[in-house]
């Protein structure tokens, strides 16, 4: 059998794409092209109906420290 499955859009969705909430998170650092990942997931979420996608600030931290406005998650979109 396949030991890996190739990404790609599929032709079944096993969700509601208008219920779904996505966050999308990352350690921070130097990371070249780490930007370029961020737009192309919210690029295909967008494509898949996905309405509400967050960009959380700071880190595994930003899930739960909610002192202060900059903590707030901020809504991503492909523009």
């Amino acid at each position: 059998g396949k030991w890996a499955m190739r990404a790609g859009p599929r032709e079944a969705v096993y969700f509601e794409p208008s219920k779904v909430k996505a966050a999308i998170v990352t350690c921070g650092g130097l990371c070249p092209g780490l930007n370029d990942v961020i737009r192309q997931l919210t690029i295909t979420l967008e494509e898949y109906g996905v309405d509400d996608i967050k960009g959380i600030r700071y880190g595994f931290r930003g899930f739960f420290e909610q002192e202060g406005e900059l903590r707030q998650p901020i809504k991503l979109t492909s523009d």
